[in-house]
């Protein structure tokens, strides 16, 4: 670079000076004109993406970026310029039948999408879905005399992505699933190895948070594969074949190829120490999983799929177990198959700024067997506590097991009526339970308990005095090493008709870098309307005499474990997730109430009771439904998450805006907290 530049300035100071003005000017002409040239090539010539059998990534749905500008100003200089929030881009590709237009302009100025002028908000917002035909749409939006053109492929597939879609490694003796996002009519199958299996339908799509009412065109598609394990060597057993069948169209995508790396097991079987019967499984017991984070979920593990079910449970820091050398991998999380048949993460949130170690794994022994006395069962006031000396730090099983749901086995957690009488704690391995389960004095939630002997271990029940009357529960391992956990007593309200003496903690929804759903205007995104509801409703709690503890009161970002650690810190009562919904279709609207325990689902019921056909609030109350939300799935209180109308509708995105309006939602939920806790009173 040095030379070339001496170079110039020699063949510069060689010219006359006279002439120096003249090439200097054809010069800097001459580069312009190169510069044009390049950029023109780069943005008009440059070949489109597309799908590659194989490849790295997993998706087959293709979106085409182009210079758009979110804004059509108006000619004349008194008219506010349309703010475009969706489409983005003035040219795209999706594979949705609809695309959703949203945006905000003068109210005064009509908007016309093909002609046909569009219903707007009070502020001037809109949200309007377009029905699209195969192929190549012209979108026009015209804005008073203005006029942008969008144009919008709709590329019919029936595979929309697949995964794993490159070539994968995994260790001996994994477990690996395969998920496939098809049509949701479609026929879905995965060959490998030899074998075809047929993927299931999924309620559930994976851990993440989800606001969709709508996911009607796709859905996920999941199975599993076994690998050989105690191989000698690394095999390669060759690709996946992924086929999905609808609407009379068939499409085959193959996955790279897959490796089984040799197996390098400490002690790949071992089933004297694996009890025989139930879900215990034999992983070898060479190597052990210890819990560093101060709880992991656990998975069903007999599978691969990534469900949270509420008839799981957490496990407590310093629970350890024999764990397997090989993997269960889903995408990019990987899972640890400990010896009592449940799964936990490896770690928690993989590729994300909160990833979080779950286990270590370590060469090690564990006793066979496990002994358990009971040290201590009290009534603290606000809890009932049981305390246990434990020969180790053994997993244990916490299951509502009575209860009913509409169909378990296709992730429907949802029921009518809570039907659970009695909790059982059982320990894993114990082949003693010593010491009087006598009940503390008065004790508001259980009515008696029993020692219940099995074949491989003890299970300890507890009967409610009352069907379906559970608070929540807690589990950790105290300074003195005892296995510990807390019951939620009921909350005794301290004067009628009010929430004095209550504990309520309000997560508020998103924030910071996490602006939730996105409207029609970028200045009340969802994060924004989150904390305006929010606020609102802590101001009614506390007058009317609750202690209120919110997760954030500003535009801040918290993640999913600050969240949960803070939720856990409150020692709440009751914890209400305040969400705005979005779709994307235009009509969908209304409320909507979730749940996870089976215990929270009165809770939910109330609020959803309070708010049925609000007058000038909602035009429609969806049923309370069970759902996986990271807030909902924890059990220290009874949890409702609410979804306080849609984002993307223009009617209830303005009404999210409104003071009045926003008093009103409060009054509702606040109105249904006071019906839960009344419910609950001696």
């Amino acid at each position: 670079m040095l030379r070339f530049k001496n170079w110039i300035l020699s063949v510069y100071n060689k010219i006359p000076d006279s002439k120096r003005q003249i090439v200097l000017g054809a010069a800097i002409s001459l580069t312009v004109c190169i510069a044009a040239t390049i950029t023109y090539f780069v943005f008009f010539f440059s070949p489109a993406d597309t799908p590659t059998d194989g490849a790295a990534g997993s998706s087959i749905s293709q979106t085409e970026s182009f210079n758009s500008s979110s804004e059509i100003s108006s000619s004349d200089p008194d008219i506010l310029p349309l703010t475009v929030a969706s489409p983005t881009k003035a040219e795209l590709t999706v594979t949705e039948p609809q695309i959703l237009f949203s945006g905000t302009g003068d109210k005064s100025i009509p908007i016309y999408i093909n002609d046909k002028e569009i219903e707007r908000g009070e502020t001037g917002g809109f949200s309007v879905t377009v029905d699209l035909k195969k192929g190549k749409n012209t979108v026009t939006l015209k804005y008073g005399e203005d006029l942008k053109t969008y144009t919008v492929t709709y590329r019919y597939v029936v595979i929309k992505s697949y995964n794993p879609a490159s070539a994968q490694s995994y260790s001996s003796g994994t477990r690996f699933a395969v998920n496939v996002e098809a049509r949701a009519d479609a026929k879905v199958t995965a060959a490998f190895n030899g074998q075809t299996i047929t993927l299931t339908k999924a309620n559930q799509s994976d851990g993440d948070e989800t606001e969709r009412a709508d996911d009607a065109t796709f859905a996920n598609f999941t199975g599993s594969f076994k690998l050989p394990q105690d191989n000698i060597s690394d095999i390669k057993l060759g690709k996946i074949t992924f086929t999905a069948t609808s609407g009379g169209v068939t499409e085959k995508f193959n996955s790279g190829n897959i490796t089984v790396k040799k197996s390098s097991a400490i002690n790949s079987s071992d089933p004297a120490v694996t009890p025989q019967g139930g879900i215990y499984t034999d992983v070898g017991s060479g190597l052990i999983a210890t819990v560093v984070s101060f709880n992991a979920e656990t998975f069903n593990g007999d599978s691969a799929d990534d469900m949270s079910r509420p008839t799981n449970n957490y496990l407590p820091e310093g629970t350890v177990d024999y764990c397997a050398e090989g993997l269960v991998t889903n995408g990019n999380k990987k899972y640890v198959l400990l010896r009592c048949g449940r799964r936990v993460y490896l770690t928690a949130n993989p590729d994300t700024s909160y990833e979080t170690t779950v286990v270590t794994r370590t060469v090690g022994t564990l006793p066979e067997t496990n002994q358990l006395a009971l040290s201590e069962f009290t009534d603290s006031g606000r809890y009932t506590v049981l305390r246990l000396d434990t020969a180790w730090k053994a997993p244990f099983y916490f299951d509502i097991l009575n209860q009913s749901y509409v169909n378990p086995g296709a992730q429907q957690y949802t029921f009518s009526q809570a039907t659970f009488s009695y909790i059982d704690i059982t320990f894993c391995y114990a082949d003693e339970l010593s010491g009087e389960f006598t009940l503390p004095e008065n004790n508001p939630i259980f009515k008696s308990a029993e020692v219940i002997k099995n074949k491989n271990d003890y299970t300890l029940r507890l009967y409610l005095k009352k069907t379906g009357a559970f608070y929540g529960w807690d589990s950790f391992y105290d300074e003195q090493g005892r296995l510990t956990f807390k019951f939620l007593n009921p909350v005794q309200i301290e004067e009628a008709g009010t929430l004095k003496g209550t504990r309520i903690y309000i997560d508020v929804g998103h924030g910071g870098k996490d602006g939730g759903a996105q409207g029609s205007d970028y200045k009340y995104r969802e994060a924004v309307l989150n904390l305006k509801l929010a606020l609102k409703v802590k101001d009614k709690l506390e007058a009317k005499g609750a202690t209120v503890i919110l997760s954030r009161t500003g535009d801040t970002y918290i993640s999913p474990p600050e969240r949960i650690k803070a939720f856990r810190a409150a020692e709440a009562d009751y914890c209400i997730s305040i969400h705005h919904d979005s779709s994307s279709s235009s009509s969908l609207n209304g409320f909507r109430p979730f749940h996870f325990t089976a215990f929270s689902r009165a809770a939910a019921d109330y609020i959803n009771t309070r708010t049925d056909n609000l007058s000038g609030v909602y035009r429609k109350n969806w049923d309370v439904a069970c759902h996986y939300y990271y807030v909902t799935r924890m059990t220290f209180c009874p949890a409702v998450l609410t979804e306080n109308g849609f984002m993307t509708n223009t009617a209830d995105h303005d009404n999210a805006k409104k003071d009045a309006v926003v008093a009103k939602k409060a009054d509702a939920i606040v109105a249904g907290i006071q019906d839960y806790f009344d419910s609950i009173q001696n």
